[in-house]
């Protein structure tokens, strides 16, 4: 998008979350937000993310580097400075518009100081945020992206405070595209640890007790409506089973009182932090109060 369709967009481009979108996401683990982000600046992302999409260097359908040599690629072209494209099966993404290279636009949904709020007002903590990872995401058509599995966030962060994702959709999302669903209440459930990474045993197979809880519905979501969940909330998404791309642009916040645990992580490793101390570093960016 130009500089002067750019200039089109509103000065304030994000709206407040409300006390009781807030209540529910306490009580339920997650959140619908419509119209969070102005539809305007949505396009401006998704024109800027999707010619790198096609950077992706593994054709789709023909993945089959295992799992531990595409993190370390990943976290190498992270820890080097660089944003990274990713054919990962379940979705192509986009990692470092925010942290690698500042990208105008996506900086002003990600670094806005409304954003900021909103993360602490839903995690319940008057505490600055940080950004962890950001990333565009394209669910490829026609089943061709797999389903994303039943999962929890926490056991994959090497920090040890709450967190939560905000999930943007940048183009209409229909229910059959693989919308995020959630299972209300499991945040409060304590932590499940990571899933099988052969996905030979579901979530729900090792801990049962997780079928008794409500499903959130696939949502047909417009751009600019987000869905926001907490990083103890089990959640999925389904295959993209019609013939048009699912866009959209997660980012994740934690606070900045949060300390290093030194888990491997391929968007931590690289940056000299060290276990048990905040993540003060530069590819984190603080959210401006």
């Amino acid at each position: 998008m130009s500089t002067a369709a750019m200039a089109q967009i509103p000065a304030q481009a994000i709206r407040a979350v409300t006390d009781a979108e807030a209540a529910f996401f306490a009580a339920n683990g997650w959140v619908l937000l419509r119209g969070l982000v102005d539809p305007g600046l949505c396009k401006a992302m998704l024109e800027r993310g999707k010619p790198e999409i096609d950077r992706a260097a593994t054709p789709v359908g023909q993945w089959s580097m295992p799992t531990e040599d595409l993190l370390a690629k990943m976290g190498e072209a992270a820890a080097g400075g660089g944003d990274v494209v990713t054919e990962i099966g379940q979705w192509v993404e986009w990692r470092g518009a925010i942290r690698a290279l500042h990208d105008p636009a996506f900086t002003r949904v990600g670094l806005d100081p409304v954003m900021g709020h909103n993360a602490q007002a839903l995690l319940g903590r008057k505490r600055q945020v940080q950004v962890y990872h950001d990333m565009f995401i394209c669910k490829r058509p026609d089943g061709i992206s797999t389903a994303t599995g039943w999962h929890q966030d926490y056991g994959h962060y090497p920090f040890d405070r709450n967190s939560l994702t905000f999930w943007i959709a940048l183009a209409e999302i229909t229910p059959d595209m693989g919308p995020v669903r959630f299972l209300s209440g499991s945040h409060r459930m304590g932590m499940f640890g990571r899933i099988d990474p052969l996905n030979e045993v579901d979530i729900i197979d090792e801990y049962p007790e997780l079928g008794a809880l409500e499903a959130s519905p696939a949502y047909h979501m417009q751009p600019g409506d987000c869905t926001v969940h907490n990083a103890m909330t089990v959640h999925g998404a389904g295959a993209n089973l019609t013939p048009d791309p699912r866009w959209s642009y997660i980012c994740t916040y934690f606070p900045v009182d949060s300390r290093y645990n030194g888990m491997p992580s391929h968007d931590a490793d690289g940056y000299g932090l060290k276990v048990g101390f905040p993540m003060d570093h530069p590819t984190f960016p603080k959210v401006p109060l």
